[in-house]
């Protein structure tokens, strides 16, 4: 007698909606760093420019990548619990890429606070004050693009272990 097992996918849609969506977020948080703050620093020779436009973009980024974060977060954990129990390994993957891309949260508030506040407090800044504007700015940049790597983080995290699908009369990942 021959007993089936049933195959199990390598991976939910929503693991991979959450995978697309990491890398997404990932990305378009990193451009920031990489491509607008370096604009603002070619096209703001005064401080009080530069910073009015860091303010700006720091608004809208604001409203936007925490919320993406969460979102994301929640699909993730939606996929982890959409695995079968036998999938363990798989289960606390996603749970543990989505705490990665939701650390964006705490970071801002613990390593970047610092610099979002000098920052903040050089709105009206002397026009002397350029060359701090400027390096503020730079250090701002850097931690974010740090910042941006921990959603990439989590589809890393999430990733490992996809080519382990459980095939009928195979095993699976336990």
């Amino acid at each position: 007698m021959c007993v089936r097992m049933a195959y199990q996918p390598t991976m939910t849609a929503a693991h991979a909606l959450a995978l697309a969506s990491g890398c997404f977020l990932s990305g378009a948080m990193f451009c920031i760093s990489a491509v607008m703050v370096p604009a603002l620093l070619d096209t703001d020779a005064e401080s009080s420019s530069l910073v009015a436009h860091w303010a700006r973009l720091y608004h809208y980024g604001s409203m936007m990548m925490p919320s993406m974060s969460a979102a994301i977060t929640i699909v993730y954990v939606y996929a982890a619990a959409q695995y079968h129990q036998s999938r363990r390994k798989q289960r606390v993957r996603c749970v543990a890429a989505g705490a990665l891309t939701m650390a964006i949260v705490p970071f801002t508030f613990y390593a970047m606070a610092p610099t979002n506040n000098a920052l903040f407090a050089m709105g009206n800044a002397a026009p002397d004050a350029d060359e701090t504007a400027r390096s503020l700015v730079i250090k701002w940049a850097v931690l974010h693009a740090v910042r941006s790597c921990m959603p990439l983080a989590g589809v890393m995290v999430a990733s490992v272990g996809l080519p382990e699908a459980q095939q009928p009369g195979g095993s699976s990942e336990k």
